[in-house]
């Protein structure tokens, strides 16, 4: 969410800090849920610190995390697949 990209870059700066705890996981959660409100069907989270607190989000679409394609290539041919 545009209007939401300086809260998101907040997160990345404090899990770069170490900070991983219940604040930034209940904001990152929110942004998560408000990106859904507004129609996603699907999250994407593009960057690695992110993906140290994506257990925090918790919804009923899929959520591709960049970090779990470093793990299984095959990952990367998920939008190829439906």
């Amino acid at each position: 969410i545009p209007a939401r990209q300086n809260e998101l870059l907040d997160l990345i700066k404090a899990v770069k800090r170490g900070d991983t705890g219940e604040a930034v996981r209940r904001n990152f959660s929110a942004i998560a849920k408000a990106t859904l409100e507004r129609g996603a069907d699907k999250l994407v989270i593009a960057c690695t610190e992110l993906s140290v607190i994506a257990d925090a989000i918790i919804v009923d679409l899929p959520v591709i995390d960049s970090e779990d394609s470093f793990k299984d290539p095959e990952k990367l041919n998920y939008y190829q697949k439906e």
